[in-house]
């Protein structure tokens, strides 16, 4: 099956999912990306467990 390609549209969520990429390799902690982003640090685990059980098809806007 061929894989489908992901296109992110928002700047803030392109920013979004770089950092939350940044934060699964252990190069940032939930607290300092929920900073940087502006949001809080509930809103970083929502979004980095999305992110974990769907990639980067969770910031895929419909």
């Amino acid at each position: 099956m061929a894989k489908e390609d992901i296109v992110i549209e928002s700047k803030r969520d392109l920013k979004k999912l770089h950092v939350i990429e940044k934060v699964e390799e252990g190069i940032l902690k939930q607290r300092e990306a929920a900073e940087f982003l502006g949001i809080s640090g509930r809103q970083v685990r929502r979004i980095s467990k999305r992110f974990k059980e769907e990639g980067q098809r969770g910031f895929r806007i419909n």
